[in-house]
Formats: structure tokens, sequence, C-alpha cells
């Protein structure tokens, strides 16, 4: 009954719920971007419990909304609708609950890596009897991840917003080669073995790695000469705390123009930027979506990078 009802709901079906009868689970920043802009039509219906990053995106769209512990939301609600991010367990304890409660789920992917264990804590594996994502590549991975469940690829609001705010604030073109360099981390959270600094976690080798191949980027006319540089800015993901690259910083800008972002929000960092670094962060999609230069910084010696997006390029295969 779950996966027939789940099936045909689309965010513009959910006007006909009855008001606070829509509960809204999301922690990590990537869902919620897409939810806020999915579900906005429908505030009278949202009955959320929304913590960390995505409880400020949630306001910054929608005004402030009531906030319910877990338990609360989920009672009385018809409906769940969670992300499926990394860095909360609450997103999972949702669709745990909202299962013994019979209460059918949908749930936002939002990336292109780990579907599966997305969805297994502890050894535990829930499962939505739906998935949204926002884009054709992760239609594909998700439908070949989970055969048996029904998968819908809604418009990407959040990109097709960022996009036109970076062009409407840009001052002038992206230069080449590139002199506004923009890091833009995520936390990997393990090491990877087999390079020069297997001790550290795989964001703090990503970064490194870019240092260690600037002058070959150099080379290739991607970016300019050290001496030339404007700034290498450092912008930090949403879940990671004040300070974390603040070593790396102190020993790498006697080499190079290194600081941390200031930017206001991610489509100001990006309308600066001349080019993008990353791992296989998010970010550095919604770089290219921007029409800048995006490279994958994950090194030889670790897993390669997940991210499908052919215009990417990736410094391993330099």
């Amino acid at each position: 009954m779950a996966n027939r009802l789940t099936s045909s709901i689309t965010p513009s079906s959910l006007s006909h719920l009855a008001e606070a009868s829509l509960a809204v689970c999301a922690h990590d920043a990537g869902a919620a971007s897409h939810l806020a802009a999915w579900l906005a039509p429908h505030r009278p219906q949202l009955r959320p419990c929304l913590t960390g990053p995505a409880r400020s995106l949630f306001t910054a769209r929608l005004g402030p909304l009531p906030q319910h512990s877990l338990e609360e939301c989920l009672e009385g609600a018809c409906l769940l609708i969670s992300g499926s991010g990394w860095s909360s367990d609450l997103e999972h304890n949702a669709r745990a609950l909202a299962r013994r409660r019979g209460i059918p789920s949908v749930a936002v992917v939002d990336h292109w890596v780990n579907y599966r264990a997305r969805f297994e804590r502890g050894g535990e594996e829930v499962l939505p009897d739906q998935l949204w994502v926002a884009d054709a590549e992760a239609q594909v991975l998700a439908q070949a991840t989970f055969p048996t469940l029904p998968v819908l690829q809604l418009p990407n609001h959040w990109l097709t917003e960022l996009s036109q705010a970076v062009a409407n604030t840009r001052p002038q073109p992206p230069q080449q080669p590139a002199r506004r360099l923009l890091y833009l981390l995520e936390p990997i959270r393990v090491p990877w073995l087999g390079g020069p600094w297997k001790d550290e976690q795989g964001e703090l080798q990503g970064l490194r790695h870019l240092l260690e191949q600037l002058p070959k980027l150099v080379e290739r006319g991607w970016i300019a000469p050290p001496d030339q540089l404007e700034a290498l800015a450092l912008r930090p993901h949403p879940s990671e705390p004040a300070g974390k690259y603040d070593a790396l910083i102190a020993d790498a800008v006697r080499r190079f123009p290194i600081r941390l972002d200031s930017s206001p929000s991610l489509a100001a960092a990006l309308a600066w930027s001349d080019a993008t670094f990353g791992c296989e962060t998010q970010a550095l999609v919604a770089a290219l979506a921007c029409g800048l230069p995006a490279f994958s910084t994950v090194p030889p010696w670790a897993p390669p990078c997940r991210l499908p997006q052919a215009a990417l390029h990736h410094l391993s295969r330099l």
C-alpha cells in the first residue's frame, strides 16, 4: 500500500494534504536545499523536524517554522519526506519510526555516491517507499541501486536559482588563467592509505594534493603562477567545525595566498572565483552549472572520484 501511495506523490500533489500533516525531517544541507524549494508552496502542510544546516536553509526560504521533536513530527502525519545525509541519524531514525507507524515515506538523494549506505545505520537498512532526485545522472544511479523503488526526477530549482544568482552578481567573466581559486571542502571522514599523508583525513589529503599539483596546472595554463594569484580561498562545508583548516593554512600561507573564504553564500563565492576545486562535493557540480572550470582533487592513491559529470576535470588524470 505504501508503494502504491508514494509512487503517485509529487510536490504538486501535496497541496491536497491536510494542514500540518506532512512530516519533514532533514539535517544536511544538500537535500534540505532541494526540499526547501520544492516544499515552499506547501508551507501550511508542513510539520517540520529540522536540525543543523537544514533549519537555517528552510528559515531563509520559508520564514520561521514551528519545530517539533521527531515523535511530535510524525504524530498524526500521513506522509514523511526526509533527506538522506551522513551528518546525523535524524533522517534514518525518522524513516525507521515512520515504518513502525505505517507512515509511507519519500527520501531525497541529493548526491551521486554511497546511495545504499545512506539508508544504513548500525547494520540496519531502512529504505523509503520512493526516492526524489534532481538530475538525470542521479536518477540513473538510483534506479540501478534500488530497482524496486519508484524514482522521481524533479526540477533542480536550487541549482537554477544559484546559477542565476551567480550570473547576476559576477563582476566580470572568469579570468583565464585563473587568479581567484575557490576550494570547496567537504568531510570525507576517513584517511586514504597509500599516499604521503596517510594519517590525515581524505579532505586534507585532497587539499594538500592540489597544493602539490599547482605547478602542473600553471604549466597547462589553467591557473596563474603563485605570485600572480589573488587568493586560494577555502570554503568549509556547513557541517565542519570552525578552525579545522587553520593549521594547514598557517603552514601553506608561506607559499600561497591561501585563506578561508569569507563570502556570505555559495553563490557569492562562485561569483568571485575563476576556477573551483574539491574532492567530490555537490558544490563542484554547481560550479560547472555556473560555467566555471571545476577540478576534483581526489589523489591517485584514493578511491576514484565518483561524480559522473563529464565536464569535471580530475587532477589524478593530468
